[in-house]
């Protein structure tokens, strides 16, 4: 059996090493297992330009909130620790809310030029 085959990677049976690389990219953006191996996540890719607009289209209204809501709240703070506190907050959102929101939303047009 491959690593990559119904075993969970790492695992006491396929140590690190022995694991096919993975892209965190791929999974963030709706690879159907983060498990998938990256050659294979590659050919199912959208164009880099689509996975930006998506980035983008999650990030401006979820940054402008945070600054409207939170800024006020921590401006006393040093400028790291805001950011720090921001993308604490921002991050998650993004990960497990906006990228699969938008993904499912945008499926048609991110997956229109795979489909030959």
């Amino acid at each position: 059996m491959d690593a990559g085959e119904g075993v969970t990677c790492p695992s006491p049976t396929h140590p690190a090493a022995s694991c096919p690389r993975r892209s965190a990219c791929a999974w963030w953006y709706g690879a159907a297992s983060p498990d998938i191996v990256v050659n294979e996540v590659m050919s199912q890719q959208p164009q880099v330009w689509k996975l930006a607009v998506i980035s983008w289209l999650g990030l401006w209204p979820t940054v402008t909130v945070m600054m409207w809501t939170l800024r006020p709240q921590i401006e006393g703070l040093p400028v790291a620790l805001q950011t720090l506190l921001m993308t604490g907050l921002i991050v998650p959102i993004m990960t497990w809310v906006h990228v699969p929101l938008l993904t499912r939303l945008f499926r048609r047009w991110l997956r229109a030029d795979l489909q030959g």
